[in-house]
């Protein structure tokens, strides 16, 4: 081989040495962006599930509560008719001479009736959503709001009667 050859061998190997680190550069950027594409791909997905999951979570949380409602529109119902029929389970339970001597308070002499209902536990489930947390808990039923609050009518309507008849006696104490 001539020393020419041999020059133009190695120039050839050199520029082909060259063009290969180049396309070595090339496949190595390519392959970054096609990793950067995937990662979005990816992370689109992973939103697109997330939506779906939180439209799912959002409309079955609605559920939740719409039944729950229901539940303890239920419980206060039951309460009602319970109550109710416990008046007349007693009744039949009173003993005849209790009765005759027409005494109205029986626990005071010894004797109680059975009670046809008790309540151990009154809750329902609900769902909260607290900023983008959803919360699975229970929320009390209070069977017993309304006699509170007529019980507390009472007390203000019992009250004002009272002060009535207060100011009414303090005004015919200062005429004398």
């Amino acid at each position: 081989m001539s020393q020419i050859q041999f020059k133009q061998l190695e120039i050839d190997e050199y520029v082909d040495l060259t063009q290969l680190q180049d396309d070595v550069a090339a496949l190595a950027k390519q392959q970054k962006e096609l990793a950067e594409l995937q990662k979005e791909q990816l992370r689109q997905a992973l939103k697109g599930e997330i939506a779906q999951g939180i439209q799912q979570l959002t409309s079955l949380a609605a559920r939740i509560n719409a039944l729950g409602n229901q539940l303890e529109a239920e419980m206060l119902k039951f309460k009602k008719i319970a109550s109710e029929t416990n008046k007349a389970y007693c009744a039949i339970q009173e003993p005849l001479n209790l009765k005759a001597m027409a005494i109205e308070q029986p626990i005071s002499h010894g004797w109680k009736p059975l009670c046809i209902w008790q309540v151990h536990h009154s809750s329902v489930p609900t769902v909260v959503k607290q900023r983008a947390v959803f919360v699975l808990t229970a929320k009390i039923v209070d069977l017993f709001q309304s006699e509170r609050e007529r019980d507390v009518q009472r007390l203000a309507e019992s009250a004002r009667c009272r002060r009535k008849a207060l100011e009414s006696w303090l005004a015919e104490r200062q005429r004398f």
